[in-house]
């Protein structure tokens, strides 16, 4: 037997407080050489103004507590504290100089009346409206601490907005900005979420459904449905929440869509970058949507937006199922707006648009559910012309040739079509109706789940707490910004007129928000507001929308054309440069206690391996080929001496290894 006892948890928490300076410093770098850029193609105003901006921007961040929920601290813990609280009190003076100089204030006037004095109020009221959650406090009765939050939430957001305006007031930049080709943002996407996967999640699963859907693709990727089951003897070392042994047979019982997609990945021998590659794709796929839509400018936001969202990317950087659904969201929609001379054509292309849809639905049932009847509706009635209603009906046939898969998925994993694999899974293990949808005190998972659930059960006021949960989560990660990432959606709200693209569009934001207010968890821990994926592209093209539609009353009112465009250009550096890199270091890097040193210690190739330590087991089981070959460590939990001994005997020919990472 071979005992290794000299690793140390203690490692990844010294490995994320290194990831944090290592992002202040390079941050800092950022905004410096970025800052020389703008003065070089722009103004010293606007260098100094960036230089400003970025700075304060990185003090938001070191003063925000980033896990669940997020808020600024109010009490400075420190001198890193004290000198952030000093550098965006140097951010407003800055902005207020140059706007006082610049004679900004004598424009006021004008800037209303281009503006439009009420729209303005109600903009800043939505954006107040998102800035802070309640749900950790509200619900407990501590009103008054979540109104001291959203002050001090919305005294940010007003420096920024000032540094922002005073960019905006700025004479007209000496060159114009530079055109990126859409491969090139398409790239970049790549790039951030590789960043985001293999930097800060490390190629690791680091929740369980993470470890469910890794375990069913290596199996898929076998060519199998499911694996035979392990040994009694191995079977409480191995037992890990939604993997299920049923009829000796061994599985998931997540969905089968993503795992089929994620077995791809298995098989190039690096699942993680599956996520990357599809983040690229939706860039691509979300400039052909909008301007086929709109126009190119347009698409082009759209597509910047999608390129550096750091919601986007850390789902991409992730193992989760949302950006395949999002991916593939985008498929049905480009394939239903292309143009369609022949009927043969119409009717392919709505079967095909149809058929990715329908996938979406083996993957996110509620998602595809939403978002596919949504889009048959549209289908129906704006398309009139062109055999509308053939294409409506061909665009269902293509939903049901993929999407009764999950059905059958289900007939063949228990033996009954309406019956999925995790429905009786959680019938077994949780009261019931504790996972469906609705009101009630028997709402919600088993055992203690703390302030992450909640109160017990499941009200319409907690209803109403999970929706402003997940909007300010949205409002931090959609873009990022400290003037709110949701700005631009309000923009459109406020300074659109509405015709029929924005109300299929606000049609699909409140169908997917009112439906997940019924839901009693709110989901928007980990990646961001996961449960309102669905709404992504509904959300950045009208965020698109709102730019154009902002940009247009910016310049009524005195701003340059120039001016607008270079300050677009400095709030996506910061989401790809800094806020990215921010959440990647403080947050996903050891989430949940997922720790690579497992991963990294070498054990002979057929040993049998106990593992112990406070951290997640499922980044040590995941290690396992759910088929336990003879040639392969098999990783098993320690439970006590009894049992472990027991587990050994049954392979008596293996080696035994102990591992320990907490001694």
């Amino acid at each position: 037997m071979i005992t290794l006892t000299n690793l140390s948890f203690a490692s990844l928490a010294l490995g994320a407080e290194s990831a944090k300076s290592i992002w202040v410093v390079v941050s800092l770098l950022i905004s410096i050489g970025l800052s020389g850029l703008i003065w070089r193609m722009w103004s010293a105003k606007a260098a100094l103004l960036v230089m400003a901006l970025f700075m304060g921007g990185i003090a938001q961040l070191w003063l925000t507590q980033p896990l669940y929920f997020v808020y600024l601290r109010l009490r400075p813990e420190g001198l890193g504290d004290l000198l952030a609280g000093g550098t965006l009190a140097a951010e407003a003076a800055i902005a207020l100089i140059i706007l006082i100089r610049s004679g900004a204030f004598s424009k006021i006037g004008a800037i209303l009346a281009a503006l439009g004095t009420g729209r303005i109020i109600a903009l800043l009221a939505l954006t107040a409206a998102v800035a802070a959650t309640p749900m950790d406090l509200v619900p407990l009765g501590h009103t008054l601490p979540f109104v001291k939050r959203v002050i001090i939430a919305c005294a940010v957001i007003g420096v920024h907005l000032l540094c922002v305006a005073a960019l905006l007031s700025l004479p007209t930049p000496n060159r114009p900005t530079a055109k990126f080709p859409i491969w090139a943002l398409a790239l970049l996407a790549t790039a951030l979420s590789t960043g985001m996967a293999y930097g800060a999640f490390q190629a690791l699963p680091h929740v369980e459904d993470e470890v469910a859907h890794l375990f069913q693709a290596k199996t898929f990727a076998a060519g199998a449905l499911t694996a035979p089951a392990p040994p009694e003897a191995l079977r409480p070392g191995l037992e890990y929440y939604l993997i299920d042994i049923v009829d000796e047979r061994w599985f998931a019982t997540t969905t089968p869509g993503w795992p089929a997609g994620l077995a791809l990945g298995v098989w190039l021998g690096a699942p993680w970058l599956i996520n990357p590659l599809l983040a690229g794709l939706a860039v691509l796929l979300t400039f052909a949507l909008v301007s086929r839509l709109t126009d190119t400018r347009t698409a082009a936001v759209a597509a910047a937006l999608t390129a550096v969202s750091p919601w986007m990317n850390s789902a991409a950087g992730s193992l989760m199922s949302h950006t395949l659904a999002n991916a593939l969201a985008l498929f049905c929609w480009v394939a239903l707006v292309l143009p369609a001379h022949t009927r043969t054509r119409a009717l392919t292309l709505a079967f095909v648009g149809g058929a990715a849809m329908g996938w979406v639905f083996t993957m996110r049932q509620l998602d595809g559910l939403m978002l596919g009847v949504l889009t048959g509706i549209a289908l129906l009635v704006y398309v009139r012309r062109n055999w509308g209603l053939a294409r409506t009906v061909a665009y269902s046939a293509g939903c049901l040739f993929t999407g009764t898969f999950y059905f059958f998925y289900s007939w063949a994993m228990t033996g009954t079509l309406f019956m999925s694999p995790l429905t009786r899974y959680l019938a077994a293990l949780w009261p019931a109706g504790a996972n469906g949808y609705g009101f009630g005190p028997e709402r919600g998972a088993p055992g203690d789940w703390g302030i992450l659930d909640g109160v017990d059960g499941h009200s319409p006021f907690e209803g109403v707490m999970s929706v402003l949960q997940n909007s300010h989560s949205l409002n931090l990660d959609l873009l990022g910004w400290g003037i709110g990432s949701m700005i631009l959606l309000w923009a459109a709200l406020v300074w659109r007129k509405p015709g029929r693209l924005d109300a299929l569009l606000w049609a699909a934001i409140l169908i997917d928000v009112g439906a997940h207010a019924f839901y009693w968890f709110p989901g928007s821990y980990y990646i961001g507001p996961r449960y309102w994926f669905g709404m992504a592209v509904p959300v950045i093209v009208l965020c698109a929308l709102g730019f154009r539609a902002l940009e247009a009353r910016l310049l009524t009112s005195g701003a340059t054309q120039q001016a607008v465009t270079w300050t677009l250009v400095v709030l996506l550096t910061f989401s790809a440069l800094i806020y990215v890199p921010w959440r990647g270091a403080t947050k996903y890097l050891g989430f949940g206690r997922s720790t690579t040193e497992i991963r990294e210690t070498n054990v002979p190739e057929n040993a049998l391996v106990f593992f112990s330590g406070d951290f997640d087991p499922g980044v040590a089981l995941i290690l396992n080929d759910p088929f336990l070959p003879d040639d392969q460590p098999i990783y098993l939990r320690s439970m006590d001496p009894t049992q472990d001994a027991a587990a050994a005997a049954a392979y008596p020919e293996r080696p035994v290894v102990k591992i320990d990472l907490d001694r």
